[in-house]
């Protein structure tokens, strides 16, 4: 577990004191990201997310406004894949790689709901983003999001 540090702000300049439930995707994908902007209404309608959630999708980190804990967790190197079982009865190698590194980046944020329910539709859209990817056995990415004074991942 990652210890969390009191945000003033977030992306979206919602104070952490707000009822708005907060939580970030990290992932790579094929696609460009204005393929990806582009297509972010189809994305939204195949994963079914309520109207409500706000998203922001950034190429790296660099455009989200993040507190220095999680600036910190996304640099520790891990393995972040997700596998079929088709491709990993093929082989594979170890792999680490620090979160900070996926080529995208999502905050998402949406009122009266729980940061771990943000969480949950971010995960509902990495789902059908998978799709843009050459490999669709493979990807790559987590989703943090703020639980019991931690950060967490979304499994």
């Amino acid at each position: 577990m990652l210890l969390l540090s009191m945000v003033k702000r977030d992306s979206f300049g919602v104070s952490a004191e707000s009822s708005a439930g907060v939580a970030y995707a990290f992932f790579d994908c094929d696609a460009p990201i204005d393929v990806l902007n582009q297509d972010m209404p189809r994305i939204r309608e195949a994963a079914r997310t309520p109207n409500g959630l706000q998203l922001k999708l950034c190429e790296g980190v660099e455009g989200l406004v993040l507190d220095d804990e999680l600036r910190g967790c996304l640099a520790e190197p891990a393995n972040y894949r997700v596998m079929s079982s088709e491709r990993i009865k093929q082989g594979y190698e170890a792999e680490a790689r620090p979160l900070g590194s996926m080529r995208y980046a999502i905050a998402a944020e949406m009122k009266g709901v729980d940061n771990k329910r943000v969480a949950s539709e971010l995960g509902d859209i990495l789902n059908v983003t998978r799709k843009y990817n050459t490999d669709q056995g493979l990807f790559r990415g987590a989703i943090a999001y703020r639980e019991n004074g931690e950060y967490s991942l979304l499994e």
